[in-house]
């Protein structure tokens, strides 16, 4: 019995899995096939100069799409390996508010939904959480309401709840007045790759792995994340409830954030970087960012030719590294040019964002590690801060 019982839900558990790669995969062909059409339009001498902004608004912000699956992915990938790293700091949770109901109400008013956010007055406004987790589990269950509706309203309620008689929490009721969810499907809701109901799924579309995601980083806040009600096509209230910590005196925390602190201003003019890539798109583009930084740039096409440029140049004040490169990598490449003298600080810059590399650069003696995708304000100030 017991066997027969542990076979099912194997195969239920494969079921599910073949349904997310299969749902994964549309989710990340959507916007790819978006980016290379509208891309290949852009090309066209055919194609108006207007209609061709058009069209790279419509790239950009696929390709922010793309990357919100692929985040969403290697998040949980972390979480489930114990790797992910939480940075709690003292923040303004008023400040965080207004920043999300900037970013979701430009699609209530595209779906044409009501959308408010209430905050009791007994609520702190100084919190102490990590800020960047709590906004992306607020980003996806209230992204989550706009999508499951399609008119009515999705309503925030912020207040605080008394546990006990020395805690406190801060309570985040999500409610919305769409599709809502049938008891069979409340199950599993939380289970890594289900995405409820297969049907809904593939009219709404997404990979399954938001709400999953955020219980696990509600978890990581000394918190939770449950259905508080659902009735179908009635809508549906999700809580999110945290610990209040407004005073970090008592917490320990490694902030691993490396411009978290920055204090300096953007600008590289006077400075010398070598910068180092196999590929060509991303020498274009990284190049471009600095220069438009006011530095001077030399780049390289692998750890060779950055060896040799070091050299022949040698008055370098930062070296931007890629790690996988061909004929001599990123590590390789670091080994040569400190064996030849030069102490220049060295940037680690890769596509791999699983925590193994970046211990292994820090080990190595990298300054800094850079993850691709990078944008400008990011790549700019780490290389600010760590300019020789």
């Amino acid at each position: 019995k017991l066997l027969n019982e542990a076979r099912k839900e194997a195969m239920i558990a494969s079921k599910a899995k073949s349904e997310f790669l299969a749902n994964t995969s549309h989710e990340l062909r959507t916007p790819l096939g978006a980016i290379i059409g509208f891309l290949d339009l852009v090309i066209d001498d055919r194609v108006t100069e207007a209609e061709k902004e058009k069209y790279l608004h419509i790239v950009r912000r696929s390709a922010n799409q793309l990357l919100e699956i692929v985040n969403e992915v290697l998040d949980l990938s972390k979480v489930e390996a114990k790797k992910l790293k939480i940075d709690k700091e003292m923040f303004s949770l008023h400040d965080l508010i207004d920043e999300v109901k900037c970013l979701i109400s430009l699609k209530a008013d595209s779906k044409g939904i009501g959308f408010t956010i209430n905050i009791e007055n007994d609520v702190p406004n100084q919190i102490y959480t990590d800020p960047l987790r709590l906004k992306q589990i607020l980003i996806n269950l209230i992204g989550n309401a706009m999508k499951f509706t399609e008119k009515g309203s999705v309503e925030v309620f912020i207040k605080t709840l008394q546990t006990s008689e020395k805690k406190r929490h801060i309570v985040f009721d999500v409610k919305d007045s769409g599709v809502g969810i049938s008891e069979e499907v409340c199950k599993r809701l939380f289970q890594p790759f289900s995405q409820g109901d297969s049907h809904i799924g593939k009219k709404f579309g997404g990979t399954g792995l938001g709400l999953t995601l955020s219980k696990k980083l509600a978890k990581l806040l000394d918190g939770d994340l449950k259905l508080l009600e659902s009735k179908v096509n009635e809508g549906s209230t999700f809580r999110l409830q945290l610990r209040e910590n407004t005073d970090p005196q008592f917490i320990t925390y490694e902030n691993t954030d490396p411009s978290s602190s920055l204090e300096v201003g953007l600008s590289l003019k006077g400075k010398n970087i070598l910068y180092a890539d196999d590929s060509p798109d991303n020498r274009c583009l990284i190049e471009k960012f600095m220069i438009m930084a006011d530095a001077t740039v030399v780049t390289a096409c692998d750890g060779k030719d950055a060896v040799n440029k070091v050299i022949s140049h040698g008055d370098f004040d930062i070296i931007l590294m890629d790690l996988q490169m061909p004929l001599m990598d990123g590590y390789e490449a670091f080994n040569e040019i400190r064996a030849l003298g030069y102490q220049i600080p060295i940037v680690a810059f890769s596509a791999h964002a699983m925590e193994e590399e970046k211990e292994r650069s820090k080990k190595q003696g990298f300054v800094a590690y850079l993850t691709k995708p990078v944008r400008f304000k990011g790549l700019i100030e780490v290389l600010v801060k760590n300019l020789k």
